[in-house]
């Protein structure tokens, strides 16, 4: 084997391998599309970091204006709970 096809057959091989690598891998970890954290993946083509956030992305899709904010309320009401907790844990 020539020393020409040697190179070209390697250098093949790299840019095969590098576009089947993860994101992880090459040293970028994927965002999750439900709640924009950073996570690995499990598959190449997996676009949320678990079901949860699968689920909750695709109900956002089918919800109104009215469900929407009805959701925007429940979620201030538990962020305004945990401030509470925390307020009463911190020593002043």
């Amino acid at each position: 084997m020539s020393a020409t096809r040697e190179v070209a057959d390697v250098m093949h091989s790299d840019a095969s391998t590098a576009a089947s690598v993860p994101a992880e891998a090459q040293g970028s970890a994927p965002t999750c599309e439900g709640c924009a954290k950073p996570f690995l993946r499990k598959r190449l083509w997996q676009r949320f970091c678990s079901t949860t956030c699968r689920n909750e992305w695709h109900r956002k899709d089918r919800m109104g204006p009215t469900d929407r904010i009805a959701e925007l309320e429940r979620r201030v009401k538990t962020l305004e709970e945990q401030v509470e907790l925390v307020r009463g844990h911190l020593v002043v």
